[in-house]
């Protein structure tokens, strides 16, 4: 992975919510509302751009790459350094990046038993992953 730019991974900081199969689901900024529910901001997702997938970082993939791109030191909980979605636990915060993914070429990205077809451009369909808020709990 090639990191190009600071603003894709300063601050960026998510809940783990979920993974069915697909990609894992991201409460991107977490906060809490006044009544105490966990809610998100859209506040962190760069701009300009279309970053529409977070990936976490963990203390064997690209972490020392980001903390030597920003000048710090970037703490990875002990529950979020594991290399696949399916072993990180729900409610979990870790650090991470925000991809924009671009098509080169056409093709038919294959994934969940479902073929999305995909143009060169900007692809928003096949790597989405981010949520900005989540229901209250009852």
């Amino acid at each position: 992975m090639r990191l190009s730019s600071i603003a894709e991974v300063s601050g960026c900081e998510a809940v783990f919510l979920n993974h069915n199969d697909d990609h894992p689901v991201w409460l991107v900024g977490p906060q809490l509302d006044a009544e105490g529910d966990l809610r998100g901001t859209r506040g962190q997702i760069p701009q300009p751009g279309s970053f529409t997938h977070m990936h976490w970082l963990t203390e064997d993939g690209s972490l020392a790459e980001v903390e030597a791109l920003l000048g710090v030191d970037i703490e990875v909980p002990e529950e979020g350094n594991v290399s696949m979605a399916s072993q990180l636990t729900p409610g979990v915060v870790c650090p991470g990046y925000f991809l924009q993914i671009q098509a080169t070429e056409t093709f038919a990205f294959q994934h969940g038993g479902e073929d999305i077809p995909v143009s060169p451009g900007i692809d928003n369909r096949t790597h989405l992953n981010l949520v900005t808020s989540i229901p209250a709990e009852e």
